[in-house]
């Protein structure tokens, strides 16, 4: 479900509203790709030749986006409807906003798989890119726990 608007982008020539999911949809996103994780976050920490600390948010996303191929038939597909799911494009003429899917299908034809990868990107920068860098606070030992309680 969609909580707002992410951000407006441009991609090959047209603009697009990139939708912030709620935090339930972010987390069904997030766990669809658990499989690629691992290979995505791998090369994010080797290319900072530092701790987990230092983990690039953007480096995991590119790297997300290059493991997705990995995946089972069907998987990718999957993830990259979500992340469409919640993006609309701007009519010609400024008639409104039109949604880019509509019931799993792609509404619009003339979409290239480039550009159709790299509003996908920014989809997933817009609704996990902050859950990536929580995650490396947590990774690098902080911890969610809450606080004991006091005794005073």
């Amino acid at each position: 479900m969609i909580a707002g608007i992410g951000k407006e982008i441009t991609v090959a020539g047209r603009v697009y509203r990139v939708g912030k999911f709620d935090a339930l949809t972010q987390f069904d996103i997030a766990l669809k790709l658990v499989p690629v994780l691992g290979g995505a976050v791998t090369p994010a920490l080797a290319a900072g030749q530092a701790g987990i600390e230092s983990l690039d948010v953007g480096g995991v996303i590119e790297g997300i986006l290059r493991e997705i191929p990995k995946l089972p038939p069907g998987a990718g597909r999957e993830i990259l409807l979500m992340l469409l799911s919640g993006t609309q494009r701007a009519e010609d003429g400024g008639q409104g906003w039109t949604p880019l899917t509509v019931n799993g299908l792609l509404r619009f034809q003339d979409m290239s798989l480039p550009a159709m990868l790299e509003i996908a990107r920014q989809a997933l920068e817009v609704n996990l890119g902050d859950f990536f860098a929580a995650a490396r606070s947590v990774w690098s030992g902080a911890s969610l726990s809450p606080a004991a309680p006091s005794n005073g």
